[in-house]
C-alpha cells in the first residue's frame, strides 16, 4: 500500500489479509480495511469528546475530522492506508485518555487557529503530494475544538450537527476529488525499470522508419514508488552498427512535473517527435531508455539491458 510514513505496526496489511481471506478480492479487501480506519477514526474522536462535550457535540466534532480536507485526501488523492489507521489509532489513544487528555476548556482560545489550519490550508494546497505529520495533528484537534466552540456559542441540536457536516463536506469534497488519466493500460508494459518502480507501459511509435522521415513515439509512464532522480527519456533510432540516425531527449513529466514530483501510481502520457537522418540504411531499430542527466547513467531494465527496443525496419 502506498504511503510516505514508515509506520511499523501490521493493523492495516492485516485487515486487507483478512478481507481477502473472505473470499475479498484485493481491491475490495483494500476498500474494506479504508472503511474500518475510517469508521475506527471517527468513534475514536466521538469517544475522546464524549468525555468534555455533550452527545451531539461530540458527534459534530467527529464528523468534522471524518470530512476534513486531510482525511478524505489521505483516501482519494494519496491512498495512504497506513497514515490513515495511525490517525484512527492516534484518536483512540486519546480516548483511551479520557479526561485526561487534551483539555478543551483549558486550549479553548486555539480553537478558531487551529480550526482554520485543519480546513483552510488543505483546501487552498489541493495539489499537495505527501501526507504532513503536522497537518493531521492539527486535523485531530482542530475539527474537535471547532466543536466545542460551537457549543459554547450555543447547545449543538442533531439539525445543527447535519448542516455542520453537510456545509463542510460541501466545501471539502469538490477540492481533494482526484484526477484521472482516460488510458487503459495493456495486460504487460513495454519495460520494466529499477525493481519495478518505474514502468513503460506503453511505447506506440507513428511513422515509417526509413530516412529522412519524422517518427513520433506516444509514450505511458507509471511510477510504483517516489523517485529521487528526475529521469530523461532518450529515443534513438540505430542501424546494425550502433550508430545513431535520429535522437530524442528530453525530462519525463517536462520541467514544469518532473518525475521525483510524482505520486506512486501515477501514469502519464507524452508525445516524442525526432527526424531520421537523410542516408540512413534501411535496417534500423528504434529504442528506448531513461538515464540520469547528472550522471549520465542509464536506467538497467529489470533484465540487465539499457534499452528497450520500440520497433524495428524492415
Amino acid at each position: 500500500m502506498a504511503g510516505d510514513l514508515p509506520l511499523p505496526w501490521p493493523l492495516p496489511d492485516a485487515f486487507v489479509a483478512l478481507g481477502m481471506q473472505l473470499g475479498l478480492g484485493a481491491l475490495s479487501a483494500l476498500r474494506w480495511s479504508v472503511v474500518l480506519a475510517l469508521l475506527a477514526g471517527t468513534i475514536g474522536v466521538y469517544t475522546w469528546l464524549r468525555h468534555h462535550l455533550q452527545t451531539w457535540s461530540a458527534v459534530a466534532g467527529a464528523l468534522l475530522w471524518l470530512y476534513a480536507p486531510y482525511t478524505l485526501a489521505l483516501v482519494y488523492r494519496l491512498g495512504y492506508v497506513r497514515e490513515l489507521w495511525g490517525w484512527a489509532v492516534a484518536a483512540w489513544g486519546l480516548a483511551l485518555l479520557g479526561r485526561r487528555g487534551p483539555r478543551l476548556d483549558r486550549w479553548g482560545g486555539y480553537t478558531l487557529p487551529l480550526a482554520a489550519l485543519a480546513w483552510g490550508l488543505p483546501w487552498l494546497a489541493r495539489e499537495w503530494t505527501v501526507a504532513h505529520p503536522w497537518l493531521g495533528a492539527i486535523t485531530l484537534l482542530g475539527a474537535p475544538f471547532a466543536a466545542w466552540f460551537t457549543e459554547r456559542l450555543s447547545p449543538i441540536s442533531p439539525l445543527h450537527a447535519l448542516m455542520l457536516t453537510a456545509v463542510g463536506a460541501q466545501l471539502v469534497v469538490p477540492a481533494v476529488q482526484p484526477t484521472y488519466i482516460a488510458y487503459e493500460p495493456p495486460p504487460k508494459p513495454t519495460a520494466v525499470f529499477q525493481d519495478a518502480t518505474v514502468l513503460l507501459l506503453e511505447a506506440q511509435p507513428q511513422g515509417p522508419l526509413r530516412a529522412g522521415a519524422m517518427v513520433q513515439v506516444a509514450a505511458y509512464w507509471q511510477v510504483l514508488r517516489p523517485q529521487r532522480v528526475n529521469w530523461t527519456v532518450f529515443v534513438q533510432v540505430l542501424d546494425d552498427n550502433n550508430r545513431i540516425w535520429g535522437q530524442f531527449d528530453g525530462p519525463v513529466g517536462g520541467i514544469q512535473h518532473p518525475m521525483s514530483t510524482w505520486r506512486p501510481g501515477e501514469t502519464l502520457g507524452e508525445m516524442y517527435t525526432l527526424t531520421i537522418a537523410p542516408g540512413a540504411p534501411a535496417r534500423l531499430r528504434l529504442i528506448m531508455g531513461l538515464y540520469n542527466l547528472q550522471t549520465m547513467q542509464r536506467l538497467p531494465l529489470d533484465d540487465g539491458r539499457d534499452h528497450v527496443v520500440v520497433a524495428t525496419a524492415p
